[in-house]
């Protein structure tokens, strides 16, 4: 599959020259940034939280948004924590911390981390565009709101 010119030109972009820090989190201090992310998928939520597994859980990738009070915004891992939420685990868990300078810089990681998943639908990859403001995503998003699009 040929890379469109604009998943490269994120690709070009550099988020952070930090490593993040990595720290045991509550799932409750967690947010998401509903401009980009997408919805996790029931089918995927149900699985995992029938067995969440601590093994498997892995990290996520969080924003800590010092342009808002230090919140803590989900890049990564959304469906892994509305699983483990939906099967009422009340835990920390293991979150690589970036201090990203922007939401357009954290919609960028979020794609980075994503663009090669499967099952990632066309309206999933253009969210993020949208925030990036990438000139021709904005372009096809006014015309499909004046045609009354939702």
């Amino acid at each position: 599959m040929k890379i469109p010119k604009i998943i490269k030109e994120v690709n070009n972009v550099i988020v952070s020259n930090d490593y993040p820090s990595y720290q045991l989190l509550s799932i409750d201090s967690l947010l998401f940034d509903e401009d980009y992310q997408r919805q996790p998928t029931t089918a995927i939520v149900d699985a995992i939280a029938k067995y969440p597994d601590r093994g498997t859980f892995g990290y996520i990738y969080v924003n800590r948004r010092k342009w808002d009070n230090n919140k803590l915004y989900v890049i990564d891992g959304r469906t892994r924590i509305t699983a483990w939420k939906q099967a009422n685990i009340d835990a920390t868990i293991p979150c690589g911390v970036l201090e990203i300078d922007s939401q357009v810089l954290e919609s960028i990681w979020f794609t980075k981390l994503n663009r090669h998943k499967k099952n990632l639908t066309s309206l999933q990859t253009f969210w993020p565009l949208i925030v990036q403001k990438n000139r021709t995503m904005n372009g096809i998003l006014n015309i499909m709101q004046k045609a009354g699009f939702v």
